[in-house]
């Protein structure tokens, strides 16, 4: 029964919803012995479902058909509490149905009532998945929530919905009609004291650098948090080294000419973004039995260079306003922060939506 306390159930980002995804179930499988059971503690129908279907896609992976993968799970339902807990246990052997029978008798005798034994207990809809007349697929694609299985690019386990959280979506568009105006705003504005300048068009430099800077951010805290261990220790590492890096590169070029650097760091993320989403997998892999101060450090040799680059463009912006027009400074320092939050936002949508890979890519264009 997963209860961290490191968050709560409810929550979108940076919580333990990875403990139930395709990967992870992934691993626990192949930790077991022959005679080994994962035994999960849910929480409610919709919760076991998921988990339920989750269990079954990753057995169908080493080849199982969908009825075959059921012979492997048992279901059982907690009925001393209110509400009743569901129970499910896994194993990568197949239960006999003298297994399930017996097992289903010590459940009634400590108050547990069967929902599911292989060979014994089939209630609708796994009745017809067992007969082999459907695939748990379609089963899961009739239902009216979204129960499918979750991967750690999109870790929402909790999230139910086949749409964004309502809550989400009142903020973005909140954020939207804020954008809206203040855009209107700030294009009168720059128009009107610039004129046929290039500067005119700063703001939405700086509207890019923040919500991208958000979005790269964002999507590295959630693809190392698993590696770290901890979302705390994951903020306290990866947001440092942005914060240490992205001042570091501010630094290095206020003491050079902006001229012949003003385009390598925006292609510097680019190119650092691609080479993260393609060699951060297997290197993650390669250093998860290191001690955590080593994974720390990985992460930050890691982060070290995108952070530098991703710190570049921003005084170069300001340099180039600053010399045209010393207000636009501080417009452009008031347009970054605000679509910081605006970029926070929508990067979650967006990988609620297609994943935290298709957020990095985001910010790399935004960039």
């Amino acid at each position: 029964h997963v209860v961290t306390l490191a968050a709560e159930r409810g929550g979108l980002s940076l919580v333990e919803n990875s403990a139930f995804t395709l990967e992870a179930f992934t691993t626990y499988l192949d930790h077991l012995t022959p005679s080994g059971v994962l035994a999960i503690k849910l929480y409610d129908e919709p919760t076991l479902t998921r988990a339920l279907a989750t269990a079954v896609a990753v057995l169908g992976n080493r080849g199982l058909t969908d009825a075959e993968a059921l012979t492997h799970i048992i279901s059982l339902l907690d009925t001393r509490v209110d509400p009743p807990i569901p129970l499910l246990l896994v194993r990568n052997t197949a239960y006999t149905r003298e297994d399930a029978l017996s097992i289903g008798a010590v459940a009634r005798e400590v108050g547990f009532s069967p929902l599911f034994l292989p060979g014994a207990v089939a209630q609708p809809p796994l009745d017809a998945v067992v007969a082999g007349t459907q695939s748990l697929d379609t089963v899961i694609a009739a239902a009216e929530s979204n129960l499918a299985p979750v991967s750690d690019d999109r870790p929402f386990f909790y999230h139910f919905d086949f749409d964004l959280p309502l809550s989400l979506q009142r903020l973005l568009w909140l954020l939207l009609a804020l954008i809206g105006v203040g855009s209107l705003a700030v294009g009168f504005y720059t128009w009107r004291v610039n004129g046929s300048d290039p500067t005119r068009w700063s703001p939405i430099y700086f509207a890019a650098l923040g919500a991208g800077f958000m979005a790269v951010e964002i999507a590295l805290l959630q693809q190392t948090r698993l590696f770290i261990g901890h979302p705390a220790v994951t903020v306290a590492a990866v947001l440092g080294v942005l914060l240490i890096g992205g001042g570091l590169g501010s630094l290095l070029l206020a003491q050079t000419d902006d001229g012949g650097l003003r385009g390598g760091p925006l292609f510097g993320v680019i190119v650092l973004v691609v080479a993260w989403v393609i060699f951060w997998p297997p290197l993650r892999e390669a250093a998860l039995s290191w001690a955590l101060p080593g994974r720390i450090a990985l992460v930050g040799v890691a982060v070290l260079p995108l952070a530098l680059c991703m710190g570049a463009p921003f005084p170069t912006g300001l340099r180039w306003v600053g010399a045209s027009d010393v207000r636009l400074v501080a417009l452009a320092w008031a347009v970054n922060g605000v679509m910081g939050v605006a970029g926070a936002a929508g990067a979650l949508a967006l990988a609620m939506l297609f994943g935290y890979r298709s957020v990095m890519v985001a910010g790399a264009l935004l960039y």
